[in-house]
């Protein structure tokens, strides 16, 4: 007789999980400047997370507070230094290549030396850290004081079970949902169309522009708009499961008139190529403000793409397709004919410069406008802490022969975005000048472009050819707007020669 075989259930190993908090963050370089806007928050981790993660994520916690405080980027481990709170000796570096287990294990081996008794029976690690924060000459940014000086009295930290989430409180408890999760009257029905589409990216190389098409694809999108600008409706697309804003244009600077297909298409492609262009430009910006170590917000340009009804009644309807993000406010930071000003905060002051490297890197050629964006944070898998970015989108620019589609303004916008602009701290710290003389856009209105148009695509491949600005086709009153932004540049570059030698 076959005896019946039994197998025995495996008993899953308990993990265990460990807090750690930052209590408190301090400055080396100056004991005067504190950050009073920190608020310390309990992380939760598995025993089996890597020492290394913990650090990013602390990274990430207080380049955000820093960025926001003191307008100034803390980008790396190296300018920070963790110690425990209970007894300022410093976490050895070693640990990155450790579990917060053995972390845990080492810091508990003397209990009431690292880790307080109450600490240790809650399972939480108190941190401070030390930031090497730099106080430069010339920084313009009032930081907050001890009011009380030296009168204030060291008060040791006390731990007591108040400070510590209990493991309810640990335990998240499920969202409601709400009454608007569930639609239950006719008049909240959305009405939507499907079309057969295809997807038109647009891509630069060294030599010009390449459309990549994906046929073959689906689109869903809403009937009614959730949004409209000047120029451009908003309606929310689906492409398999992914959601999007899809814009298409309804005016272009002619009142009473319709924007026919073939209009809107052309439009939106030449808002995708100056999207190209930016992102080329962008990709330099970051370039020089990584190798010169240049305090400043870290910029994206928007993933966009066209798409395009293939067949049926709507057949050639475009419209330029962007993530749908939800909850978010766009900023902007400059207009079409406006420069930027924005010398209060770190993300304007980015923006800012990133149109002056723009118009110095193209040797005068053309300038990018109207920049606008909606902040996010970038928290890749494993990261509880995400980083600030800004994503720039509906770029506008100013070219010297009018080549950047719809709201260029021609030689007169570039010179008028010269005359506006002011420099400021990040501008400087790159060395950003104007060109002393006009070379730049006299070689560019003769089709012989700066070593800038060398990097940059030619806008072929289903643009037409807007033509070029001649020399005879300027204005007298242009004409003398030039020498006179030519004589006020000069005048300018030479005073900040003058300055440096000063310095």
């Amino acid at each position: 007789m076959v005896q019946p075989q039994f197998k025995i259930p495996a008993v899953p190993v308990p993990t265990v999980s460990y807090n750690v908090v930052v209590k408190s963050i301090s400055n080396r370089n100056s004991t005067k400047v504190r950050t009073n806007t920190h608020a310390p928050k309990f992380v939760s981790y598995d025993g089996s997370a890597l020492w290394a993660s913990i650090e990013e994520d602390i990274l990430a916690m207080i380049d955000n507070l820093y960025t926001d405080t003191f307008h100034h980027r803390v980008k790396s481990m190296s300018d920070i230094s963790l110690r425990y709170q209970e007894s300022k000796t410093v976490i050895s570096s070693e640990n990155v290549h450790e579990t917060l287990s053995s972390v845990w294990a080492r810091s508990v081996k003397q209990l009431g030396l690292c880790v307080t008794e109450k600490a240790a029976k809650l399972k939480t690690l108190e941190l401070t850290a030390v930031v090497n924060y730099p106080i430069k000459p010339g920084n313009n940014i009032e930081h907050e004081q001890d009011s009380c000086g030296s009168k204030r009295k060291a008060q040791r930290s006390s731990i007591s079970q108040a400070d510590y989430p209990t493991s309810q409180a640990l335990m998240k408890r499920r969202a409601i949902s709400g009454r608007g999760a569930y639609p239950t009257a006719l008049g909240e029905t959305i009405h939507e169309q499907s079309f057969p589409v295809s997807k038109h990216e647009c891509r630069a190389d060294r030599e010009k522009i390449r459309w990549i098409t994906t046929s073959g694809l689906r689109a869903t999108i809403e009937a009614e708009r959730f949004a409209s600008g000047k120029t451009k409706h908003a309606f929310r697309m689906t492409i398999g499961d992914c959601r999007y804003a899809a814009k298409c244009y309804y005016f272009i600077g002619e009142p009473g008139s319709t924007v026919s297909n073939g209009e809107n298409r052309k439009h939106l492609e030449e808002e995708l190529v100056r999207q190209t262009t930016a992102a080329s430009c962008l990709k330099k910006f970051e370039g020089e403000i990584e190798g010169m170590n240049v305090n400043a917000f870290d910029l994206k340009i928007s993933d966009s793409f066209m798409i395009v009804v293939d067949e049926g009644a709507e057949k050639g309807l475009a419209w330029i397709v962007d993530p749908l993000l939800t909850n978010t406010k766009t900023e902007k930071f400059s207009g079409t004919k406006v420069a930027g000003t924005n010398f209060g905060d770190l993300k304007g002051m980015t923006c800012d410069a990133f149109a002056h490297f723009s118009l110095h890197d193209s040797g005068g050629f053309f300038v990018l406008v109207d920049i606008q964006g909606i902040q996010g944070f970038s928290k890749p898998d494993g990261r509880q802490i995400g980083t600030k970015f800004l994503t720039l989108f509906d770029f506008m620019a100013h070219s010297v022969d009018k080549s950047m589609g719809l709201g260029d303004q021609g030689l007169e916008g570039v010179l008028e975005f010269k005359r506006q602009h002011q420099c400021n701290k990040i501008s400087t710290e790159l060395g950003l000048t104007y060109p002393s003389e006009m070379d730049g856009v006299v070689k560019a209105t003769q089709s012989s472009r700066s070593s800038w148009d060398d990097s940059l695509p030619s806008q072929s491949g289903g643009l037409p050819d807007t033509g070029n600005a001649t020399e005879e086709s300027m204005t007298e009153d242009l004409a003398q707007m030039k020498d006179s932004t030519v004589k006020e540049d000069s005048a300018k570059h030479e005073e900040r020669v003058m300055e440096k030698e000063v310095d």
